[in-house]
């Protein structure tokens, strides 16, 4: 509900780090939704949920694509990213959006904190 004060109905939306499709799933039902991961294994398992469905092998970071969107959205990707990383993604992003494009993305809160877990690093921006 909250995206669609944001985002219009029937927007092409592009998912960042989509994951196994868990959000794909509410999202492909309102916009034109283009579903991407980095991993070739969550992309196949999403792939296999969703037969009919486009999706893309992209870096969160560089997005090289030559598609362009509405709207971009990711559900806590760039926590894994430093402020840099996540500052050239954006710019990125810009690049990517239609000139009225929006940007929807679920962080973890923090005060520049990160922590190490299971070999991964978690920037809380």
């Amino acid at each position: 509900d909250v995206l669609l004060k944001h985002i219009p109905a029937g927007s092409r939306l592009l998912e960042v780090g989509m994951g196994p499709g868990n959000d794909y799933a509410w999202m492909s039902k309102v916009y034109k939704s283009t579903g991407s991961d980095y991993s070739e294994e969550f992309l196949k398992r999403a792939q296999e949920r969703f037969p009919e469905a486009q999706f893309l092998q992209l870096d969160a970071r560089t997005l090289d694509t030559r598609l362009s969107f509405d709207a971009i959205f990711s559900c806590k990707v760039y926590q894994h990213y430093d402020l840099q990383e996540t500052k050239a993604a954006l710019q990125r992003q810009h690049e990517v959006l239609g000139s009225s494009g929006v940007v929807a993305h679920a962080f973890w809160t923090g005060a520049g904190v990160s922590e190490t877990h299971k070999g991964m690093t978690f920037y809380y921006h």
